[in-house]
């Protein structure tokens, strides 16, 4: 009857990239149509060197629902991957919409699946009265980089509220915990970048279904050229992101002292934080900040500097 039920938009750039540079921590979440024909856009975002976010792939349907979502989850797996080959290390960060699980779970299920922290709390917000009293405790519980750092805020939090510290169980450490996660989910704690780029599409949210496919196509393009353009300018062989955290963390440590345990392999780091031991060529920490965020932290750089 010329019409169709779902459409799913990628450009063969943003799968390039993704592929050959992009972590592979991806972000989906779904926003409303508001024009005279409604639904919901589908996003998948992931982050680029720069931080900034890097969208993935793009989907129309009528509604959320078990249907739309397997849709829309399974056209991304045939983009990324298809059955057999997809990147080893891949997660899928969302909020704890049911559709999405129960998707996830039929078209990813080897792909660990883990939630925005922030729906999270918003969600704990509604049942407990005493979330405030420890909203700082489940922050540091999140984003902590050690087990041991996490499960000492989780002490914390099942002494203040017993049954908020209960549903964080159940719900599962793994799903919204860095250092507990399966996966490296390096920055991506929240599903921000995704509901970032649904503000991005207010103006496509309101268009015609095919005008919106377009006018995604040209905002895709242009982002494309502008960051093409603003990378062929670097001076440095790594993005300036990457450069002002590593001089950041340099002009931190220079008080630190390196202590050789097994050169060139291992060495014990004091520093104001703490005491750690760095291993060079496995490129980990006992901070776990170079193992989980995949730069260097305080301790690396004063080693790197030390040999």
């Amino acid at each position: 009857n010329n019409q169709f039920l779902y459409s799913f938009l990628a450009l063969g750039a943003s799968i390039e990239g993704f592929l050959s540079y992009i972590r592979p921590v991806i972000a989906v979440d779904a926003t409303h149509l508001k024009g005279e024909y409604k639904g919901v856009i589908f996003v998948a975002a992931c982050k680029d060197g720069e931080e900034m976010i890097y969208p993935l792939a793009f989907g129309f349907a009528d509604r959320e629902s078990d249907n739309s979502w397997t849709w829309f989850l399974s056209r991304l797996r045939e983009i990324i991957g298809g059955r057999h080959h997809l990147p080893s290390d891949l997660i899928i960060v969302s909020d704890r919409h049911k559709s999405i699980a129960n998707a996830m779970s039929d078209v990813f299920p080897e792909v660990p699946h883990v939630f925005c922290f922030f729906h999270l709390k918003q969600n704990l917000k509604k049942h407990y009265r005493k979330v405030k009293d420890v909203e700082n405790m489940f922050y540091l519980a999140a984003y902590c980089y050690t087990k041991s750092d996490c499960d000492r805020y989780l002490e914390q939090i099942q002494r203040v509220c017993p049954q908020m510290h209960e549903k964080l169980i159940d719900v599962g450490v793994t799903k919204w915990s860095r250092a507990y996660s399966p996966k490296r989910r390096y920055a991506m704690m929240t599903t921000n970048i995704a509901e970032s780029l649904n503000k991005c599409m207010m103006k496509a949210r309101r268009l015609p279904i095919t005008t919106a496919h377009e006018y995604l196509r040209h905002m895709l393009q242009k982002w494309h050229n502008d960051r093409r353009v603003h990378a062929e300018n670097l001076r440095t062989s790594v993005t300036k992101t990457a450069e002002d955290h590593v001089n950041s963390m340099a002009n931190e440590s220079t008080s630190a002292m390196v202590s050789p345990i097994q050169q060139p392999i291992k060495f014990g780091v004091t520093h104001e934080l703490g005491y750690g031991f760095v291993r060079s060529f496995e490129q980990t920490c006992s901070c776990r900040h170079w193992d989980l965020d995949q730069l260097p932290y305080h301790h690396a750089i004063v080693v790197a500097r030390y040999r």
